[in-house]
């Protein structure tokens, strides 16, 4: 069986957490003998490299020999899948930017297709017109629906095409990279995009007012705020204008594994959902205690024996934050149970084997 995995990623290092965990599987699939060639283009290529997860020369990438447009991307994109003549093709995300193949897909390919839903956004019924007509779109041309949230089965999406789709039992992380440091730091981290649906400047807020209360609560800890997107400017705007420079660093995440390994609190702050955030279950294998927003089906992950979930709002959060700061035997016995937890529910092997058995169902339909 050959399966295509068609993804373009940004500047983030390695991708966001669909682009990271779906490398990952393709590597493991091939390990279990399938022929899966994982198509994207150069920036995600590279910054997969970076997050230590593939080489650019490996042999399972199909790249294009440099940086494309979007449209020249899309081009290439539609030669090489008619180069490599796949049995099946697998979106783990849904882009904009793949518009264009998108549509070559419906309206010149018999491709069979397993579409993944990545994205909460997507359950939230005030979603753009434009992104329904597009999902709308991909859904009616998959043959399978994977999708990663439980809840899926209440929205709109599953009335129509509930028969195409299969929900995941479980995720993923890399448990060789993401370990814990033999000495924690006392380091607050945020990792992830500035947008507003992670809520970035509401852990600006809360540190702002612990501060104000207490400005001594966080004498001996350093509050990490990594990632970039189009809030990035305002969260580094409202750190300097509230005078938070000192106890707040903003940065790009070169280095992001590092800093998993170290910091003590990793804060999840998403608007509608954090299950199943990469991000946090990279964390939880670093053994970081966790405060997340209480959103969605966070709770399926986030229990209260390993983590703090609250409202967001920012008093919830400063209070949450001052706890585990107080209390370090709390917060360590959290970070060890949380990386319990994910290691004996959350595996690659459990993951892979669900979407093998996706690919199977799809060849055998078609």
């Amino acid at each position: 069986m050959k399966v295509s995995v068609v993804m373009r990623g940004g500047s983030l290092s390695g991708g966001g957490g669909a682009e990271r965990r779906f490398a990952r599987v393709a590597q493991e699939a091939r390990r279990k003998g399938y022929e899966v060639v994982l198509i994207v283009n150069r920036e995600l290529a590279e910054g997969l490299n970076r997050a230590q997860i593939i080489e650019t020369d490996d042999p399972m990438l199909c790249t294009p020999p440099s940086k494309l447009s979007v449209i020249a991307f899309n081009q290439w994109l539609v030669r090489t899948v008619r180069e490599l003549k796949p049995d099946i093709i697998h979106l783990p995300l849904i882009q904009r930017s793949l518009i264009p193949f998108y549509a070559w897909l419906g309206v010149y390919s018999a491709l069979p297709v397993v579409q993944t839903i990545a994205t909460s956004q997507l359950m939230d019924r005030r979603e753009k017109t434009d992104q329904r007509l597009l999902v709308h779109f991909l859904m009616q041309r998959a043959t399978l629906v994977d999708v990663l949230y439980p809840r899926f089965s209440e929205t709109m999406w599953a009335q129509r095409y509930g028969h195409k789709i299969r929900v995941s039992p479980c995720s993923f992380t890399d448990y060789d990279l993401f370990w814990p440091s033999s000495c924690k730091e006392n380091i607050i981290l945020y990792a992830g995009r500035f947008i507003p649906e992670k809520n970035p400047m509401l852990l600006v807020s809360a540190v702002e007012l612990l501060l104000t209360q207490d400005e001594q609560c966080l004498s001996d800890w350093q509050v990490m705020m990594m990632g970039d997107g189009p809030l990035r400017a305002t969260v580094e705007i409202a750190v300097a204008s509230r005078n938070l420079k000192e106890k707040v660093v903003v940065r790009s995440s070169p280095y992001l594994v590092e800093l998993m390994r170290k910091a003590s609190i990793f804060v999840s702050l998403q608007a509608t959902e954090n299950y199943p955030s990469q991000s946090l279950l990279e964390a939880m294998a670093c053994e970081a205690a966790i405060i997340a927003t209480d959103v969605g089906d966070t709770g399926l992950l986030v229990t209260n024996d390993i983590g703090l979930r609250i409202p967001p709002q920012k008093d919830a959060l400063a209070e949450a934050i001052a706890r585990l700061v107080e209390n370090s035997d709390i917060r360590r016995a959290m970070g060890v149970r949380a990386r319990q937890r994910v290691m004996s529910e959350h595996t690659i092997e459990r993951f892979t084997q669900y979407i093998i058995d996706l690919w199977r169902e799809v060849a055998s339909v078609s």
